[in-house]
């Protein structure tokens, strides 16, 4: 189960109420749930639907849920909420495929990462792999001592990224909606793909 948070809303007399959608399974009143990525643990208090009070929120529903005892000053936009009792590790790697938008892409290039709601800069460690070239370079020399040096527009390349600060990324086999990348470099967006493997700091 991941609890992913787009919005906060704040009830007078209530509390501060996370706003997302159910991934993966139910999240019910009084599940233990750690909030990520800072990895505070907390119990559900309440489940909305719209404006109904709910005791659950089923998988693929969008709801919002209020935590009991949690400091208000540790909620924000891109909060996952995933079980307590779940050893997670953020990623140190990313195995992407992604199509190139717009520009070149060059290893050791610094990149803005969006995932989820969440975003954080990012490194291009390598091109694993050209799977579709533009027929514009098709002819171009692209290898220099085994590694891909560069690609272009329009083309679908595998990838290898670090990530600069801890948040959460999920194998698009397992959570689709947290393993969407966006990749942005000046203001526009450079190229879009998935994870296909997420590597995790020990």
């Amino acid at each position: 189960m991941r609890f992913v948070t787009y919005d906060l809303d704040e009830r007078h007399g209530f509390g501060t109420f996370l706003l997302g959608k159910v991934l993966g399974s139910s999240l019910k009143e009084g599940d233990l749930v750690k909030a990520l990525p800072l990895g505070n643990v907390s119990e559900v208090k309440e489940t909305w639907i719209q404006d109904i009070k709910t005791t659950y929120i089923g998988p693929g529903n969008h709801g919002s849920v209020l935590l009991r005892n949690m400091d208000k000053s540790t909620l924000e936009e891109g909060i996952v909420l995933a079980p307590e009792q779940l050893d997670y590790h953020f990623a140190s790697l990313v195995r992407a495929r992604l199509l190139i938008l717009e520009g070149s892409f060059v290893p050791g290039s610094s990149v803005i990462f969006h995932c989820g709601t969440s975003y954080t800069t990012s490194q291009v460690l390598k091109i694993t792999k050209i799977l579709k070239k533009n027929p514009k370079y098709k002819k171009l020399p692209r290898d220099f001592e085994g590694r891909i040096t560069i690609a272009f527009k329009g083309e679908l390349i595998e990838v290898e990224l670090t990530l600069d600060s801890t948040i959460v990324v999920e194998k698009f086999s397992d959570f689709p909606e947290l393993g969407r990348i966006i990749l942005r470099h000046s203001g526009q967006t450079i190229a879009v793909g998935i994870a296909n493997d997420v590597i995790r700091v020990s």
